[in-house]
């Protein structure tokens, strides 16, 4: 028994119609993936020695707060020690009979053991630790301040590992 009704003629499929859909969804995922490319940036590892570790920490705490965001949402404290970056921020998600859930998440980059920064054109900062993994993403206002970013930790890890 067929579950089409006879009085209403079936279309036939057009071979062109599924290329057609697959152009529009390469053109669609070329035209996100435009918007986000990496930055090719070589980071000044010697920033904390010109402007002083201190410096250098105070800089890095008042940038990551100012931070639009991290990877698990909005920053809400900043502690930087000789020995690593540690960020505490808050993610708030619609849950179950749409009650608001609020998580509590924290990163810490640990200076000794960082392996490099990454900068995308949309102002996001990935930091990843030895053996490629990834342990803050955090997306900054400007381009400027990204790139400082960089530098600090960069930095601030060069002085921890004695270069």
């Amino acid at each position: 028994m067929s579950s089409q009704d006879p009085s209403i003629p079936a279309l036939p499929l057009r071979p062109a119609t599924a290329a057609r859909a697959s152009i529009s969804c390469a053109l669609l995922l070329a035209a996100l993936s435009a918007g986000c490319s990496p930055i090719a940036y070589k980071a000044n590892d010697g920033l904390a020695k010109e402007v002083g570790v201190e410096e250098a920490k105070k800089r890095l705490k008042e940038l990551v707060h100012r931070a639009q965001a991290t990877g698990g949402g909005v920053v809400t404290s900043v502690d930087v020690t000789d020995e690593s970056l540690k960020v505490k921020s808050q993610q708030s998600t619609v849950g179950v009979f749409y009650q608001l859930e609020t998580r509590q998440l924290e990163n810490e980059v640990y200076f000794a053991a960082l392996d490099r920064v990454d900068l995308y054109s949309n102002n996001w900062a990935y930091v990843y630790a030895s053996g490629g993994r990834l342990v803050l993403q955090v997306l900054l206002p400007t381009p400027e301040e990204a790139r400082t970013f960089a530098d600090l930790v960069t930095s601030l890890a060069a002085l921890r590992r004695g270069r």
